[in-house]
């Protein structure tokens, strides 16, 4: 079966202190939101927030509507592995290093993510966050509203 539904898949770090560029520099890839603890926070239109970060944030966002979900995944894991000594130092250090997938509720989509995958992601330290957005038709407004839910737990 092949999906042609969109989703969203996000590589996120969150970390007590880390400065996100030295995320940026050590993978290659230029996140789409990012902060350092200790920043005042802004909206993504750029207003100040009346709050300070309380821990660093690093996403990258892909947005697929044209293979299975497990497929891309297994292409970030390789495209992250040979870092994972990096992925190991933060979560030694209290951090998370996940794969968020999002998926529109109002619409059937599914994937089986094999045992390969499963154990690599075991391998990497890398968790797998997945959340379902009901009654949202395009990823874009399941972007939206992970981002509000991680700003409410700040």
């Amino acid at each position: 079966m092949r999906n042609n539904a969109e989703y969203g898949l996000s590589l996120r770090f969150v970390h007590p202190s880390i400065d996100p560029k030295d995320i940026t520099k050590k993978l290659k890839i230029k996140p789409r939101f990012s902060w350092k603890s200790g920043e005042q926070a802004k909206s993504p239109t750029g207003t100040k927030l009346n709050f300070v970060r309380k821990e660093s944030y690093w996403c990258y966002n892909i947005k697929k509507n044209d293979e299975f979900f497990s497929s891309e995944i297994n292409k970030i894991l390789k495209d992250i592995s040979q870092h994972r000594g990096f992925l190991h130092r933060i979560v030694a250090e209290n951090g998370r290093v996940e794969l968020y997938l999002g998926l529109p509720g109002s619409i059937n989509i599914g994937d089986t993510i094999p045992l390969e995958t499963l154990t690599k992601l075991t391998d990497l330290k890398v968790a797998l966050a997945i959340e379902v957005f009901p009654h949202m038709k395009k990823i874009a407004n399941v972007a939206k509203a992970s981002r509000k839910r991680q700003r409410s737990k700040r």
